[in-house]
């Protein structure tokens, strides 16, 4: 149950990363944690309930969900390409044993290292007494779990390798018609060399023996089978995540709209003030009791005033609001901006380093974590052959206007470039969808020839 400084240091941002990204009835339900009170030595039942009130009035506005949404939305507004040999093909569409497919895995993989920086992936194996038969396949697969960043409360490395993983789960048992939640601690870890995968319980004891997962040709695995996936590296270090700037911006927007929704609500209630009484006036009004409108008579005595005190509800507050909406529709923009992102040597060899985004470099490592995993997956299930998954980072579209379009034609069409260029500008420019390929193209336009006109 031991959790690394490191953990202990990032897990209550995690929190307050999923709070926000659930939404109003999350951030709402931890109350002064996330809108303190206006007067925190006030105790008394009277504040209690004018704190709910306040609770209740203020304004959450999605803003970290919505940027997650529309940035994973981003990222696979075109299919991953993916290719893998014949005994890996069921994890298209069931990667972790669940009927949950690898692209619906991986977007939540995305969200995950967006929103925190950090999740793992774990390829888990069945129970089997040597290698799969193909037989076996039918039944018996690899699959792969993805655990959130605050799951995963300890780890080591040792002369450069993961040599220990500790993953906090929870497991549901059953009693009759009751369902009942334990805590579990899954270790992964080296023991004498080999990948070893012990369960406990809450009190240290073993809820199942360990295991040694075998290939398909019946030898144990040398390394922990998993990785960590972050928005920058794919390694243990923990990083600021993403969103983390918006996340906090959110905060402060939510906390400055709720004094701005109380300030409207004292503006558009005047509070009625009298003044000149004495004290018999006062005692007299307070026994009969004080009627104020156009339909009721307000008897003072001489130099007795009435008037009604409102504050003035443009404030500051309001520009402060709108100064803070625009810094978070910067900071969303910047996440797509191309440059400015660290990238590994891999994707240095792929494509400029220059022309990296942070959603773009995220999505790489998300891909590269896949692929490492659909190796191990292959190991096991004795599956050989190429094996791919990129999820597109070419989402950002470039810029053309029709001018631009008139002078590439014109450059192919003299000669100048060659009508491959052309197509390659367009694909990329996203006029042309990057998987059609020339042969698609040139099928297509030959059974679908341009129109005679009267002036062609």
């Amino acid at each position: 149950t031991w959790a690394r400084p490191e953990y202990r240091q990032y897990v209550d941002a995690w929190v307050r990363a999923d709070d926000f990204n659930s939404g109003e009835l999350a951030v709402k339900d931890k109350g002064e944690l996330y809108l303190p009170r206006t007067n925190p030595l006030d105790n008394s039942q009277a504040a209690q309930r004018r704190y709910e009130s306040y609770l209740k009035r203020a304004t959450f506005f999605p803003v970290v969900s919505r940027t997650l949404r529309g940035m994973v939305g981003t990222a696979f507004r075109k299919d991953p390409q993916i290719d893998l040999p014949t005994g890996l093909q069921y994890a298209i569409d069931d990667i972790d044993g669940c009927g949950v497919s690898i692209y619906q895995q991986s977007q939540r993989a995305l969200n995950e290292v967006l929103l925190k920086d950090r999740c793992f992936l774990l390829v888990d194996y069945p129970p089997v007494e040597g290698g799969v038969s193909r037989a076996d396949m039918a039944t018996i697969r690899a699959t792969v779990t993805l655990y959130r960043a605050e799951s995963v409360i300890n780890w080591r490395m040792t002369n450069g390798k993961l040599s220990l993983v500790v993953i906090k789960e929870y497991a549901e048992i059953e009693d009759d018609l009751q369902v009942e939640t334990v805590e579990r601690y899954r270790v992964l870890e080296l023991v004498d060399g080999y990948y070893t995968v012990s369960l406990y319980d809450k009190a240290g004891e073993l809820v199942a023996e360990p295991r040694q997962p075998q290939d398909a040709s019946g030898r144990r695995f040398a390394e922990i089978t998993g990785c960590f996936v972050g928005s920058t590296v794919n390694d243990v270090e923990i990083d600021s995540a993403p969103m983390n700037d918006i996340i906090g911006m959110n905060l402060a927007h939510y906390q400055i709209y709720a004094d701005w929704r109380k300030v409207l609500f004292l503006a558009a209630n005047p509070q009625p003030v009298t003044s000149g009484l004495t004290q018999e006036w006062r005692d007299y009004l307070e026994k009969s009791g004080t009627m104020i409108g156009s339909d009721a008579n307000l008897l003072l005595p001489v130099d007795g005033d009435f008037k009604w005190a409102q504050i003035n509800a443009d404030q500051p507050l309001r520009e402060e609001l709108t100064a803070l909406q625009e810094q978070m529709v910067a900071v969303g923009a910047k996440l797509l901006e191309k440059g400015g992102a660290n990238v590994t040597a891999r994707q240095v060899a792929s494509e400029e380093a220059a022309e990296h985004s942070v959603l773009s470099l995220a999505c790489s490592n998300v891909s590269d974590a896949y692929e490492r995993c659909l190796e191990w997956m292959g190991m096991f299930m004795g599956a050989s052959g190429k094996i791919e998954y990129r999820i597109a980072t070419d989402y950002l579209q470039a810029d053309i206007d029709p001018q631009m379009l008139q002078a590439l034609v014109a450059a192919w069409q003299s000669g100048t470039i060659a009508k491959s260029d052309a197509r390659e500008y367009l694909k990329r420019s996203g006029i042309l969808d990057p998987a059609r390929t020339d042969e698609d193209i040139d099928g297509e336009s030959d059974a679908n020839p341009p129109p005679v006109t009267l002036d062609g």
